[in-house]
Formats: structure tokens, C-alpha cells, sequence
């Protein structure tokens, strides 16, 4: 169950695999997602070794399956 009632939910609308990078944070231009005690993803640093640096990106911390709405951990910006 979502915490929090803030954006809407994001659906999935095909598997994602654990691990899988779901967007960057260019891609994502400060998308607010929803909190859940379940998180089905989490915001990771990921190291970019073409242009050097890093950015913030979201990645699946399971599998999250078709129709599932992507959340966050409430602790994680």
C-alpha cells in the first residue's frame, strides 16, 4: 500500500527486472513519486565511466511486475 497520497502513481506497463535502471535523473526532471513501507525502487548514485562524474538515477531494488505503481522508501529524497 502507498504512504503517502502526494503525486499520482506512476504504472508499470511491462516487468522490470531487479537492478534495472528505470530512469535518470535527467529523464526524470524532479518527478516526485510516492512513498511506500514497500518499495518496489530507490534513488542510487550511478557511476557514468564514458563522460566521468556520476548522476542520481532510479533502479528497481526487485522485480516489479506490469501494472504495479512505482514508490520510493519514505527516507529516500
Amino acid at each position: 500500500p502507498l504512504a503517502s497520497p502526494g503525486p499520482p502513481p506512476v504504472p508499470v506497463t511491462a516487468a522490470i527486472e531487479a537492478g534495472t535502471i528505470i530512469m535518470s535523473e535527467e529523464e526524470g526532471c524532479g518527478m516526485e513519486l510516492p512513498t511506500s513501507a514497500t518499495p518496489n525502487c530507490e534513488v542510487v548514485e550511478v557511476e557514468d565511466e564514458e563522460q566521468g562524474g556520476s548522476s542520481l538515477c532510479l533502479v528497481a531494488c526487485r522485480r516489479i511486475r506490469s501494472g504495479e505503481f512505482l514508490c520510493i522508501a519514505e527516507d529516500d529524497d
